[in-house]
């Protein structure tokens, strides 16, 4: 189904099941129970070029009140670049429940070595901790620095 025909069946709905719609050059024409309803609908989209697909890598290891997390991004795309991501630790208490604890994390690199970080991240006592996942990894690439570098 076409976005236009989305928009005509989503307008069909608002007008009522009666309605009839008719897609022209100048924009979606709808009629419904002896009322015209005429709309333009004009979308546009922009993309952003320094976007990057970077790829993040977790190990760890739970000790005592923490748990204990390394880190490795990696970035093919581009050299320069910066970004953040989620640490997301779940975790079961004393009485079974489990818990999401989420740490928000930054990092950046000037070349293309791999990004390689390790942390202790606190998680409460009496808990054991389920799992580790990275989640919301965003990368951007350094426009000024590849620029610079392009014009050497």
């Amino acid at each position: 189904m076409t976005k236009t025909a989305q928009i005509v069946a989503v307008a069909a709905l608002i007008l009522g099941s009666s309605a009839v719609a008719e897609d022209n050059d100048e924009g979606i024409v709808l009629g419904g129970e002896g009322k015209p309803f005429e709309t333009s609908v004009k979308m546009e989209t922009t993309y952003q070029t320094n976007v990057c697909n970077a790829n993040l890598g977790l190990e760890y290891f739970q000790k005592g009140d923490a748990v204990n997390v390394a880190s490795t991004i990696t970035n093919p795309d581009c050299a320069a670049s910066s970004g953040s991501y989620t640490v997301s630790v779940r975790v079961r208490d004393d009485n079974g429940e489990t818990h999401n604890i989420d740490f928000a994390e930054t990092w950046e690199r000037d070349d293309a070595n791999d990004v390689v970080d390790e942390k202790d991240y606190p998680v409460g006592d009496s808990v054991d901790v389920l799992r580790v996942k990275g989640r919301r990894l965003r990368c951007e690439c350094s426009v000024e620095t590849d620029d610079a570098e392009a014009a050497n």
